[in-house]
């Protein structure tokens, strides 16, 4: 299954059924005490473009954009950000198409 890494802690991973959101969760094992990474799904989505816009509003929403300038602005920002991460999925077809 493809996996589009968006940044360090997000990524979008293509299973059988739907495209998943998941956030990196950070923690230690109990036994050893070791640091442990761990992928979860968050948000789960029919399509790609349905995921890739989730991460997209999200991040949006999280932005310091205040002014509608600002927030079309960090929109295009963060379009071009996730245009780059998906161009940089090796082997995933990219076919995005309007609703």
């Amino acid at each position: 299954m493809s996996t589009v890494h968006i940044d360090e802690t997000t990524r979008i991973k293509g299973k059988e059924r739907s495209w998943d959101v998941e956030r990196l969760k950070r923690g230690k094992d109990r036994k050893t005490g070791d640091p442990v990474d761990k992928w979860e799904a968050v948000t789960f989505h029919p399509t790609l473009l349905d995921a890739v816009t989730s991460v997209h509003n999200r991040m949006l929403r999280l932005s310091d954009a205040e002014t509608l300038p600002q927030i079309a602005a960090e929109s295009e920002r963060l379009s071009a950000r996730l245009s780059l991460a998906l161009a940089r999925a090796d082997g995933l077809p990219i076919t995005i198409t309007e609703k």
